[in-house]
């Protein structure tokens, strides 16, 4: 079995083992909840997917993602309509994506030490905010308590887990057909070989820091969704997550390689082992964790047979 097909076995074994133990599994509330609950985490999974296959890290997802959710509660609670706040924040979250970018391409900082640093600037700048939650505007709260996308069969997309799937569309679009996408995988892949064939890599890593910011920021957004405020303490511990639902997907940490779906599929066995986890009963709550650190584990694993075996 080739690499790129185990996670996708490991979903449809995830789905099936729910499948055969909870009656109403697959119906449309439970897959409603599911994508709603998966959402958040997949936008975010998104940004740190296209970072790691750029060759580099962002370790400031959560705190981007805190940043934006109060940007757009704030903007929001002003007045201004939810979507013209959803790109504030978004924007907000790009230009700080591209901020460390730029000290990772341009000054040869490490990508680990500037995120890092980021992680503190965009909590600290989170907390000049409010150390605590701002509500979102009463039209904003209406929108997201009313909006649902009614499908065939039942099923509804709420807001939040539309937005994540079209944000899912367009990244493997943009992964696969788009010379973009192969400059990206060119850079992560080997970047001096990449520089030789033209391709600028340090404007590559720059605009996917800007894309995991955007993403991060976006997330936070979505947040507004469930909680109908933005938060401080948003998003701690979410870049963790991120990266390894996006290992977990298939994109190998050494950079190069991005299967076009690999955040959804990583994001959704995370979340379906924690489903799964929590209405067997049996089990604490934290053993979704345990169970997420040993797949990034052996995802890692696996990601390095393919250059293991290229070296011999």
């Amino acid at each position: 079995m080739t690499g790129s097909r185990a996670p996708w076995v490991l979903l449809v074994a995830l789905f099936a083992t729910g499948f055969g133990l909870h009656d109403g599994f697959l119906g449309p509330r439970a897959v409603s909840v599911l994508l709603e609950d998966a959402a958040i985490l997949l936008t975010a999974s998104l940004g740190a997917g296209i970072v790691v296959a750029a060759g580099s890290i962002d370790l400031s997802i959560g705190s981007v993602a805190a940043l934006g959710s109060l940007v757009a509660a704030r903007l929001s609670q002003s007045g201004v309509p939810l979507p013209l706040a959803a790109a504030c924040a978004v924007a907000v979250g790009a230009l700080f994506g591209a901020g460390q970018g730029w000290w990772i391409a341009r000054c040869g900082l490490p990508a680990f030490l500037v995120t890092v640093a980021g992680l503190f600037a965009a909590r600290g700048a989170a907390w000049s905010i409010t150390t605590g939650s701002i509500p979102c505007g009463p039209e904003a709260s209406a929108w997201f308590d009313d909006a649902t996308y009614l499908l065939p069969m039942g099923y509804r997309l709420t807001p939040t887990a539309l937005v994540a799937l079209t944000a899912t569309a367009v990244v493997a679009l943009w992964i696969t057909c788009r010379p973009a996408g192969r400059a990206l995988l060119a850079t992560g892949g080997d970047a001096e070989a990449a520089r030789l064939q033209g391709v600028d890599t340090s404007f590559v890593v720059v605009g996917a820091h800007a894309a995991s910011g955007g993403l991060a920021a976006l997330s936070g957004v979505m947040f507004l969704g469930v909680a109908f405020a933005g938060d401080a303490a948003l998003g701690s511990g979410l870049e963790l997550d991120a990266l390894a639902a996006a290992v977990v997907g298939g994109i190998a940490l050494s950079g190069g390689v991005h299967p076009p779906l690999a955040a959804w599929v990583g994001a959704m066995i995370l979340t379906l082992i924690k489903v799964l986890i929590v209405r067997d009963g049996s089990l604490d709550a934290s053993w979704a964790r345990i169970v997420g650190g040993i797949l990034l584990l052996l995802a890692a694993v696996a990601s390095r047979r393919p250059a293991a075996s290229s070296k011999s």
